[in-house]
């Protein structure tokens, strides 16, 4: 499926991400939504959509303690407290999407995934790093080829899964986008994020930070990605990019980074328009 698009909505764009308790940001929601009804209907072709938790997740599961494994009876307790609650989230993004016109397909990535916590080693600028990874092993793609083929679109999410090594164990939707990119045959991938792309610095706090229009090389962006300024236990913008360049690296996928509270964007990059933001070249 060379036409297919993977959307990703951040989740600092469809709830509060700084609230202690899951807080809905309703109104960006219901604006992205309206977006992506418009964006589809243009016919580019076959869409996924993969959500962020932002408050509906980072901050249970750090409280509990799981993205670091499940050992004991509160663990467990936490593993499936916090899967109630991202449904629930689920349910009210493909709401959102169904009031515009949308086949979403609420599909929940954690029934199916199976992890592995793992050691990675990348070179770069000549230096080699050990990162401790939470790899996705397998998650069988059968079902979703065939909702594509109906012209359905699946909503999927980040959410703690089974992880054979520790337990359980961060599925973030930074891994999903890409390995349904690399398993379907996608060939783009849109991040929507709350800022508008990759920059020399984080823009929130350095006035002088620019943005890195376009990169084909972990090297360029590496030393730029530092964590995020919220809650977040799977590794902010760092970790999304290293998971593109890990699972896609030399795949020829494109990937944008663009901001979602800009009107239009998601809606222009839905159509094929490219340079909104920050593009990467994998």
């Amino acid at each position: 499926m060379d036409r297919l698009t993977v959307l990703k909505l951040g989740g600092s764009i469809i709830t509060k991400k700084g609230a202690a308790e899951p807080t809905l940001d309703r109104e960006n929601l219901g604006r992205l939504a309206r977006e992506v009804g418009a964006g589809y209907r243009a016919g580019k072709g076959p869409l996924i959509i993969v959500h962020g938790a932002g408050s509906y997740g980072h901050p249970i599961v750090k409280r509990y303690g799981i993205s670091k494994g499940c050992s004991t009876p509160e663990h467990a307790f936490g593993f499936a407290e916090t899967q109630k609650y991202q449904n629930e989230l689920n349910c009210l993004v493909v709401e959102a999407l169904l009031a515009e016109g949308v086949p979403a397909m609420p599909t929940q990535p954690s029934s199916m995934a199976v992890m592995e916590t793992r050691p990675w080693k990348v070179k770069v600028g000549g230096r080699e790093h050990e990162i401790q990874i939470h790899d996705l092993v397998s998650m069988p793609l059968q079902a979703l080829e065939g909702f594509l083929r109906l012209g359905m679109v699946p909503v999927l999410f980040g959410v703690p899964a089974y992880d054979r090594v520790q337990g359980c164990s961060i599925l973030s939707g930074d891994q999903i986008a890409p390995y349904l990119a690399r398993g379907l045959g996608g060939r783009r991938i849109v991040e929507a994020t709350d800022v508008e792309g990759l920059y020399t610095g984080d823009p929130r706090k350095d006035p002088g930070a620019k943005l890195i229009k376009e990169a084909s090389s972990l090297e360029e962006v590496f030393g730029y990605l530092g964590a995020s300024s919220n809650t977040d236990v799977t590794g902010g913008i760092r970790g999304k990019v290293l998971e593109l360049f890990r699972i896609l690296g030399g795949s020829g996928v494109r990937a944008e980074f663009i901001s979602g509270n800009v009107a239009g964007n998601i809606e222009a990059a839905l159509e094929g328009k490219e340079g909104l933001g920050t593009i990467l070249r994998l």
